[in-house]
């Protein structure tokens, strides 16, 4: 699946700003996790739970926006509910909420 790969490569510019202590901007954090987002997770996961689309439904670009857009909505709720695990961490993970707090 062609969203399982792009968490890899999400994955690498995570690891890459963590190791060089680069915040980077908002638009490219977005645009990193927008291929790492729980739209993956929904991907993989929804068939196993019965939750198929059918395809035509599933490629249609509003529905597609709309789970993109849950996704990314699902992402930062994740970094606001992880702020103080990741500010325990010597070396915090790029967090949204972090670099706004930044």
């Amino acid at each position: 699946c062609y969203a399982t790969f792009f968490m890899f490569v999400s994955w690498g510019a995570y690891a890459a700003w963590r190791y060089t202590d680069e915040y980077p901007p908002a638009w490219k954090y977005l645009a990193a996790r927008q291929h790492d987002s729980f739209y993956t997770s929904m991907t993989l996961i929804d068939p196993i739970g019965g939750y198929v689309l059918p395809g035509d439904l599933f490629f249609e670009p509003r529905v597609r926006h709309a789970a993109f857009l849950a996704g990314i909505a699902s992402l930062l709720v994740n970094d606001l509910l992880s702020v103080n695990k990741d500010l325990a961490d010597e070396q915090p993970p790029v967090n949204m909420v972090l670099q706004i707090a930044a």
